[in-house]
C-alpha cells in the first residue's frame, strides 16, 4: 500500500512527464514549422531562378533599339515596310549589313493616328531578334559607332541587351549610381558585366558616356 509520500513523489514525477512531453511536442512542432518554411522558400527561390534562366535564354538572341524614328502611316503594313528600310539603313551605316534578322517588333502600343510627322512622338523601342548570338554581339559591338557617323542622323539611336525585368531592375540601380559618380567629376564610366568600371581609352577620344547612359535607364525601364 502507498503512503502519502509515495503518492505524492509519484505524481510530480507523472507531472514531469507530461511537461515535458508537451514541451517537447511543442518545440518538435515549431521546428517542423520552421522547416516547412525553410524548405518552401528553398522551392520559391529555385522556380524563380529557372524562370529567369529561361527568360535570358529566350532574350539571348536579340536586341532593343531606341530612338529609331518611327512611321507616322496609319496602315500597319506600311509601318512595318518602313520598319524594315530604316533597321537596314542602320545596319548598313555600322557595317552589319551581312546579319540575319529573324523578326522586327515594335513594342508597346503604336499612337499613330495620321501625324505627318514624327518628331512629336517620341518613337516606340524595336526588338530585333537574330537568326544568332554571334550576329547579336557583332551588332552590339559596331552600335557603339552610331553617335559617330557622320551629319549625326543616328545621335538619338543607342542599342543594348534585351534585359529581363531582373537585369533591368539591376541596371536601373548601376545608372543611378554611374550618374552619381559622374556628378562628381568621375570621367569615361560605362557599366560592363553588371558594373560599372572606366572605359579604356584609345587613340581617337571617346565621347561622354553619362547622357546615353541616362537616356538607357529610363529607356530600359520601360522596355
Amino acid at each position: 500500500m502507498l503512503v502519502i509520500s509515495d503518492q505524492i513523489s509519484l505524481s510530480n514525477r507523472f507531472g514531469d512527464t507530461v511537461s515535458y512531453n508537451r514541451f517537447h511536442n511543442k518545440n518538435h512542432s515549431r521546428q517542423e514549422i520552421v522547416k516547412d518554411y525553410v524548405e518552401k522558400a528553398v522551392e520559391v527561390k529555385t522556380l524563380e531562378s529557372r524562370e529567369e534562366e529561361a527568360d535570358r535564354d529566350r532574350r539571348k538572341t536579340s536586341v532593343i533599339v531606341h530612338g529609331l524614328p518611327e512611321s507616322a502611316a496609319t496602315d500597319s503594313d506600311v509601318r512595318q515596310t518602313d520598319d524594315a528600310v530604316i533597321i537596314t539603313t542602320m545596319l548598313q551605316d555600322i557595317s552589319c549589313e551581312a546579319v540575319e534578322i529573324k523578326q522586327a517588333i515594335r513594342l508597346g502600343k503604336s499612337s499613330s493616328n495620321g501625324h505627318t510627322s514624327t518628331t512629336d512622338v517620341k518613337p516606340r523601342p524595336v526588338k530585333l531578334v537574330f537568326n544568332s548570338e554571334n550576329n547579336k554581339a557583332t551588332v552590339l559591338k559596331a552600335s557603339k559607332n552610331l553617335a559617330s557617323i557622320k551629319e549625326g542622323k543616328w545621335k538619338r539611336v543607342f542599342i543594348h541587351q534585351d534585359l529581363t525585368v531582373k537585369e533591368r531592375e539591376t541596371r536601373k540601380v548601376l545608372i543611378q549610381e554611374l550618374k552619381r559618380r559622374a556628378a562628381l567629376g568621375e570621367t569615361d564610366l560605362t557599366i560592363t558585366n553588371g558594373k560599372i568600371v572606366k572605359r579604356k581609352r584609345n587613340k581617337d577620344s571617346l565621347t561622354s558616356v553619362t547622357a546615353p547612359a541616362a537616356a538607357a535607364a529610363a529607356a530600359t525601364s520601360q522596355s
